[in-house]
């Protein structure tokens, strides 16, 4: 005859989604600032601190919106802080902060969690070349969003040869 076969109990495993970040709250006095990027923005936090003014705040949301437009993209977050060279925790745990609260917002605006990667580099590496579009030529306390289908430092891409050039 041939073996018994002996299949398994059916377990019923309920499925719950996870649960989404707190809100990132917008503080009236902290000090930072958003710069538009072509490939994305910049925040600039104050040294030591993850509070987001609302322009802050709007930026994020604003970028968000261009991200939803575009379902194949996704947003890179990529954040520094300053610190001291022989502590590299601190840095790269504030940074990890930072990156976390714009993600969070991010996700309440309605961006996927599997379209969001976050970068916690801590101290960035200094500059190699003067006039160079580094990460540290403005602040170490930086965050850098980026969508992954933009080149942050290259020019807006030509119109194709289909599409209407405009008259010099």
């Amino acid at each position: 005859p041939p073996p018994p076969v002996i299949r398994p109990p059916v377990v019923d495993v309920p499925l719950h989604p996870p649960a989404p970040p707190p809100e990132v709250p917008a503080k009236p006095d902290a000090q930072g600032s958003v710069t538009d990027r072509p490939g994305g923005l910049r925040l600039i936090f104050a040294a030591g601190s993850t509070d987001m003014n609302a322009a802050m705040i709007d930026g994020v949301k604003r970028f968000a919106a261009t991200l939803l437009q575009a379902p194949y993209a996704r947003a890179e977050i990529d954040a520094t802080a300053s610190g001291a060279a022989d502590d590299v925790s601190t840095p790269r745990r504030l940074s990890l902060a930072r990156g976390l609260a714009i993600r969070s917002i991010l996700i309440h605006a309605g961006v996927a969690t599997t379209r969001i990667y976050v970068r916690a580099i801590g101290v960035p590496a200094p500059a190699t070349a003067k006039g160079s579009d580094s990460p540290n030529e403005t602040s170490p306390d930086h965050v850098d969003v980026t969508r992954s289908d933009m080149v942050a430092s290259a020019p807006p891409p030509s119109p194709a040869p289909s599409e209407q050039r405009s008259a010099p």
